[in-house]
């Protein structure tokens, strides 16, 4: 059983910490900027506050999801 936590702690670690997660991260950082700078110049010229709510509807986008492929 040991064993089984052992290895499964390594895989982990080795597809958590890689650099490819990293990019992909970095990526998906940049995109959201990118889709959220409208909503905020949006909402800070309307002077009212931008909700969170916005995050799934960016999450159902096709070219946002092309970069977590």
């Amino acid at each position: 059983m040991t064993g089984y936590f052992r290895s499964f702690r390594q895989i982990f670690t080795e597809r958590v910490f890689s650099s490819r997660t990293y990019v992909v991260a970095v990526l998906q950082g940049f995109m959201l900027h990118l889709y959220m700078r409208p909503v905020a110049a949006f909402s800070r010229d309307m002077g009212y506050a931008a909700a969170p709510w916005a995050f799934p509807f960016i999450l159902s986008n096709i070219f946002y999801l092309l970069i977590a492929k």
